[in-house]
């Protein structure tokens, strides 16, 4: 909310002010029929020259080739993106070719922690439901 925002110093706006202002956009949110493509070729246009573009979330929230176009065009100074519209990423997208594009793999939660608090909960929550069978 508002309050707590304003007590961690974080100023509220809204989206097209988030895009014209920011130095680093970095996209968290779900992708949703309303938000596919949320960042096109007019929204891109809008950023700060140079601008960052930072996409961990769900690779239809850009439009690619429209990202290609502004990073080519020098609109979009960079962009990091570990996850795309067609996964796994196609040898010929062209996003592999650009100098100031990173790519990843989408798997924070390959690490050894993960993967032993994925097995703690999902040992818990069987001993959970077999606990409710008895009753």
């Amino acid at each position: 909310n508002a309050r707590r925002a304003s007590e961690l110093g974080v100023e509220m706006t809204d989206l097209d002010s988030v895009f014209t202002q920011s130095d680093v956009v970095s996209l968290n949110c779900p992708l949703t029929p309303d938000n596919r493509h949320l960042v096109d070729g007019a929204r891109l246009a809008t950023m700060k020259r140079g601008a960052w573009i930072i996409n961990t979330a769900r690779g239809g929230l850009i439009d690619e080739p429209a990202l290609v176009s502004a990073i080519e065009g020098g609109q979009v100074g960079a962009a990091a993106l570990d996850v795309f519209e067609v996964e796994p990423i196609p040898d010929e997208n062209p996003l592999r070719n650009l100098a100031r594009v990173i790519l990843g793999s989408h798997n924070s939660s390959n690490t050894v922690e993960a993967e032993h608090r994925t097995s703690e909960l999902a040992i818990d929550n069987l001993i959970l439901g077999l606990d409710e069978v008895r009753r």
